[in-house]
């Protein structure tokens, strides 16, 4: 079985990072560039981190997914706004997919992906989770994570 890994640095373009890989700076992912595939991909628009990774974890534009930006009005007659996760958005992503397949996959520190849900191996909330111990599918990952210091990007309210 092949063995894949998408890796995304958010808002990192190639114009900032080969300058910093030619200096040496990012010797690890000029082994991954070198070793493997690479290349750029065009954003959403908006071209805000909400929409635009989960467009790129579905294939599909905003327009489909219904996420735009990070929150979203709770109806048309109110000011309230919610917070999107992964329960807001519409479409299937790759990981589901693959999942479905019975393929092992896992999910790590992937933006809007609170709350973590069921699949076929593991997954990690990222930017818009809760600081706590519904972060991670399966639950018990949590405490591993806490027992290696490994600290999630963006824990907490986005707004």
């Amino acid at each position: 079985m092949t063995e894949t890994i998408v890796l995304g640095l958010d808002g990192a373009t190639w114009d900032i990072l080969k300058p910093l890989i030619q200096e040496g700076a990012l010797p690890n992912i000029e082994r991954l560039r070198s070793d493997g595939h690479s290349g750029t991909l065009e954003s959403t628009f908006p071209p805000i981190t909400a929409p635009a990774w989960l467009s790129m974890a579905t294939g599909q534009n905003p327009g489909k997914t219904g996420v735009f930006y990070f929150l979203n009005r709770e109806d048309s007659e109110s000011f309230d706004f919610e917070t999107l996760g992964s329960d807001k958005f519409h479409g299937q992503s790759f990981w589901d997919v693959f999942s479905a397949h019975e393929q092992s996959v896992g999910i790590f520190n992937y933006p809007m992906l609170y709350p973590p849900y069921e699949i076929n191996g593991f997954m990690v909330s990222g930017l818009g989770s809760e600081a706590d111990d519904t972060i991670t599918y399966p639950r018990s990952l949590g405490a591993e994570l806490r027992r290696g210091n490994q600290r999630i990007s963006g824990q907490g309210p986005v707004c």
